[in-house]
């Protein structure tokens, strides 16, 4: 039996995110374009709403009220397919710009958010991202498996432990310790993944709004495998920002009108995976959503994050990569978006990119030995190209940070009853099934060694070219459970498994119950 948790009540939102909203906000006033569902593909030209950069602040994942699910499910033999697919581009890029600067609002040093979106700052003093100021998986996934410390806005920050990721993901064929990015000034680049409050919700069920389901702790191996064994899956809310306040089963499948939304209304499941780069002297902090931040410091980098000898050093870190995976109402499969800093390939002075090496070896993953050529195989999009250009130039008038950043692209479902394909050459495109659009999406410098190119498959070893897709990746996103029933306590450790869950990873990072080791 699967069953979908509720993530968290309305009540619990106000008190789980502990913060104040500035008093000028307004939270049932939204322009047309956002709260009338309108989908005139026919007619359509390229839509860039004026306000983009200016709505007032609510969850971002109200945004997706315009994205239509109604001239889906789209296939190549329509012959309004590339009218529809490209309305459907323009309208998932506005969303996820709207993501992206709901997220980076700027949070000030009494924890309000205000209504500007983050600014240029050169001093090691500057406002917080709201993101900031959510958990990451390292302070919820403990090493002994042990209950994490309870959401508090105030002070998650300080809760979330030095940065220690300097491993990309990884192909097959590679071992991990060998996917490290290293930037031009000879810096291995840091990743940290953060959870929303409604997914540390579901992770930790502090708040579970009902009788019917126990409590597990889902945070630890141990708690996974004994809810799998009475549930059969962990599925995230997929109603968006509708409440589900009634009971644990009911389905949010209903669109409530956007004009009655409310600030503590319910948001869907949203984590975000970012890439920090170590800030150099030749490095403009103006440049970057920046902060001071504790990372481990790896004497040497043979086993990545695993080496032996570390120790905890402050930096000054910038933002280089942000990925935002978001599951909502239109798209069951997850929006995954992503963006990178402008200067990380191009310019005159390139982050990870020597233009004075033309024959340097590309995207070559070696332990952390050499500095990284990066590039980009995938290029941005004509669509996403033209509401870049319109989004930043408005983010420059306001002097935010945020105009140093590029929408690399949205990856969102076409067809939600086009099946998973599991043998070749149909799975590189469609392994998640849902069709997803673009094919293939990468960060270059949260993906880089996944871009393969040109690669041998199947039996026969024909061509096929490969890259980074989100939810082709995503969709082995696992969860632990039990390898054989009933398998005596001692054994347990050496028969569990992974089962896929909902396309996520981050349950991947729990460990196994030490309660001895526990407070």
């Amino acid at each position: 039996m699967i069953k979908s948790l509720t993530l968290i009540s309305s009540v619990t939102l106000t008190s789980i995110m502990s913060f104040q909203i500035a008093a000028e906000q307004q939270y049932a006033t939204f322009p047309d374009w956002l709260s009338k569902n309108s989908c005139d593909y026919e007619n359509h030209s390229l839509f860039l709403p004026d306000d983009i950069t200016t709505l007032p602040y609510f969850p971002p994942d109200a945004y997706n009220k315009k994205i239509c699910r109604t001239i889906k499910p789209l296939t190549p033999s329509d012959s309004s397919y590339n009218k529809k697919l490209a309305f459907l581009t323009n309208q998932y890029d506005l969303f996820s710009w709207a993501q992206f600067i709901t997220l980076n609002r700027e949070v000030d040093k009494q924890f309000n958010v205000t209504a500007k979106n983050l600014q240029v700052c050169t001093g090691a003093n500057c406002n917080t991202p709201i993101w900031f100021n959510w958990r990451d998986t390292d302070s919820v996934f403990m090493e002994n498996g042990c209950t994490p410390d309870g959401w508090d806005f105030t002070k998650n920050a300080s809760v979330n432990p030095a940065l220690k990721a300097i491993s990309q993901v990884a192909p097959l064929d590679m071992a991990i310790s060998q996917a490290i990015l290293v930037d031009q000034n000879n810096e291995p680049v840091y990743y940290q993944k953060l959870l929303s409050p409604n997914i540390f919700n579901l992770v930790t069920q502090f708040e579970n709004q009902s009788a019917l389901v126990k409590p597990y702790q889902l945070y630890n191996i141990d708690g996974q495998i004994d809810y799998l064994k009475s549930y059969g899956q962990v599925i995230a809310n997929t109603g968006g920002y509708v409440n589900c306040p009634d009971d644990v089963n009911k389905i949010c499948n209903s669109i409530p009108a956007l004009e009655n939304y409310g600030p503590t209304d319910n948001t869907g499941g949203l984590t975000i995976k970012v890439a920090w780069k170590v800030l150099g002297e030749n490095d403009d902090p103006s440049k970057f959503i920046h902060m001071q931040k504790s990372v481990k410091v790896y004497e040497n980098l043979d086993n990545g994050e695993y080496s032996k000898s570390a120790k905890n050093v402050t930096k000054t870190l910038g933002v280089v990569g942000f990925h935002i995976s978001h599951k909502t109402v239109s798209s069951p499969n997850w929006v995954f978006t992503t963006f990178s800093h402008e200067d990380n390939i191009s310019g005159s002075n390139p982050l990870f990119n020597d233009p004075n090496c033309p024959t340097c070896a590309v995207n070559h993953a070696n332990g952390g030995e050499t500095k990284t050529q990066v590039t980009r195989l995938e290029q941005i999009g004509p669509i996403t190209k033209q509401v870049n250009q319109f989004v930043k130039q408005k983010l420059a008038k306001e002097k935010s940070v945020l105009q140093y950043y590029n929408l690399v692209g949205t990856q969102f479902s076409t067809d939600s009853s086009d099946p998973e394909r599991e043998t070749f050459p149909g799975k590189i495109a469609n392994y998640s099934g849902g069709a997803p659009h673009p094919v293939f999406l990468t960060n270059e410098v949260l993906e880089t060694f996944l871009q393969l190119g040109n690669t041998p498959v199947g039996k026969d070893n024909k061509l096929f070219y490969k890259s980074s897709s989100c939810m082709n990746c995503h969709v082995s996103g696992g969860f632990a459970q039990a390898a054989i029933n009933n398998v005596p306590k001692d054994q347990l450790k050496s028969s569990y498994s992974i089962s896929p869950t909902d396309f996520m990873f981050i349950f991947e990072d729990a460990h196994w119950l030490n309660s001895q080791a526990c407070k």
